[in-house]
């Protein structure tokens, strides 16, 4: 197999003297006084986050239900948590997944509890699929799986408003489907209620994983995962199936060592596979960092490698999360013990380009350790970060919380702070308030300025396109202007007021 391959020297050219423009605009840590872990997270249309994981704590923040409970918090754009709940029964419980639906929220996560929250009960541990209204509350759940143990890792959104629900599944038995290995694929189709559709097991070795489905343009999936032979041999194994279940074709990446697949995205010509890698060789045969690395193909769309790259320091890089980016390169976030295994560990996030070049890299965390979960990119360009942040521990008593990293590129409009003074210079407009927001046509815009002077109007798209700029002239005190946004589509749109002195940008939502 022939494929492109980045050459080594100007991957580290690039990877060294590269400017980093990446700012964190906010940061927040959210839990109680045990340990609080986040697993998967969402941006609604209106800009809040949702974030999913787990809690042990129970205290006068969490009432938890026994041993670990689900838990879901709402956040507003600047990371205030607006509402919290956790969710489960006397035993383990946990979100691993969540996507938003029509109305209200789809997880899907494990659960060991036979009660409170959780019905039917099967085995020891289950898949749990839970759907919540707007606003949190319980619409209903299901417990799928065997007599053993089945872990689900993820839930996708089909065409028909049902939902796809992946994981892997201890000793299979007839509950499943048929048996194949000692641990299989095992992926349910069911209805936008819940109700079981169909149901699939796949096999490739002695212990298949699953990490993440993902819908395809032709109403089918893309199953990602690993496939984990008795040899310790690990690889990336890849599925395409149909809309029912039914393979169309798989394949397998790696080299003779450890490869381990955790995520999957769709990208133009095909789609980007991300994971580790500890190989050296066969399709794993691009320069090696150190003991575990990033490790990113791009592949087409029935499987064949178009590049491969690994990304790493002298020591341990385990790559979580691949999103896929407008300018056709991807951004990568995972934990890295950067040079030393004595180190703590931190969030450390890539982009490259189409190519798989370094475009930026950057490390974010607390000084006793972070590991990281999952990113997803936010409206505004940039991308939230979250994973598992140690706040405090005193003896074996432990304190982690879930630890969220709003960051941006700051030539990116909406992602420039609310109000800048430029560095030598007085702050001179403030309290800028826009009314009505939202609006349908006409916006009244009233600011205080210190000084009689001229500024610059700007309107920008939430793409950071220019689409009007006019000259204002403000006097000492408050000032009163008005526009007409009429002409402009329903959507988010900035206000950029900028003077010699200072600048201050504010959201504006159309909404006819």
């Amino acid at each position: 197999m022939k494929y492109l391959m980045n050459i080594l020297l100007p991957f580290f050219l690039t990877f060294s003297s590269i400017s980093f423009s990446q700012t964190i605009q906010w940061e927040n840590h959210y839990g109680g006084k045990s340990l609080e872990d986040v697993y998967s997270m969402i941006q609604i249309e209106t800009g809040e986050f949702l974030f999913a994981g787990a809690s042990s704590s129970n205290d006068s923040l969490i009432s938890n239900y026994g041993g670990s409970d689900a838990w879901l918090i709402k956040t507003d754009e600047s990371g205030e948590m607006l509402w919290q709940k956790n969710y489960g029964g006397s035993d383990l419980d946990r979100f691993n997944a969540i996507k938003s639906t029509e109305s209200g929220f789809i997880l899907s996560g494990i659960t060991a509890s036979p009660d409170n929250d959780v019905s039917g009960h099967l085995g020891e541990i289950d898949y749990w699929l839970v759907k919540v209204s707007d606003d949190g509350n319980l619409e209903w759940e299901r417990t799928l799986g065997g007599m053993f143990n089945d872990f689900c890792e993820d839930v996708t959104v089909a065409n028909d408003g049902g939902f796809m629900i992946g994981g892997h599944a201890e000793r299979t038995n007839a509950a499943q489907g048929d048996t194949f290995g000692d641990i299989d694929i095992l992926i349910y189709k069911v209805s936008p209620s819940g109700e079981i559709e169909w149901q699939k097991t796949y096999d490739k070795s002695f212990f298949d994983r699953l990490a993440k489905i993902i819908p395809t343009s032709d109403g089918g999936f893309l199953i990602g995962g690993t496939s984990y032979s008795e040899e310790e041999q690990n690889n990336f194994w890849v599925l395409k199936i149909d809309a029912f279940g039914e393979m169309m074709w798989e394949k397998n990446y790696g080299g003779s060592d450890a490869d381990v697949l955790y995520d999957l995205a769709v990208t133009s010509g095909g789609y980007f596979l991300g994971g580790t890698s500890k190989s050296t060789d066969g399709d794993a045969s691009s320069l090696s960092f150190g003991l575990n690395d990033y490790w990113v193909l791009k592949i087409d769309e029935i499987g064949n490698v178009i590049w491969e790259q690994k990304y790493g320091h002298e020591y341990y890089d385990a790559l979580k999360t691949l999103i896929s980016t407008a300018d056709g390169g991807a951004f990568l976030c995972g934990t890295s013990d950067g040079k030393d295994k004595f180190e703590s560990t931190d969030f450390w996030a890539v982009k490259v380009d189409e190519n798989g070049t370094v475009e930026w890299s950057k490390n974010y965390g607390l000084p006793n350790g972070d590991f990281f979960e999952a990113a997803i990119q936010s409206q505004d360009g940039g991308f939230v970060l979250g994973g598992t942040g140690q706040i405090s521990q005193v003896n074996f008593d432990v304190n982690t919380d879930f630890l969220i990293y709003k960051i941006c590129d700051d030539n990116v409009i909406s992602c420039r702070p609310n109000a800048v003074s430029f560095p030598g210079r007085i702050e001179t407009i403030s309290e800028v308030q826009l009314s009505p927001n939202p609006t349908s046509a006409k916006l009244f815009i009233q600011f205080e300025n210190e000084i009689s002077e001229v500024l610059r109007l700007s309107v920008y798209d939430a793409n950071s396109k220019l689409l009007n700029q006019s000259k204002i002239t403000s006097n000492v005190g408050v000032n009163n202007h008005e526009i007409d946004l009429s002409a402009y589509a329903n959507g988010v749109y900035y206000l950029e007021l900028e003077s010699d002195q200072n600048r201050i940008v504010s959201k504006v939502i159309k909404q006819d």
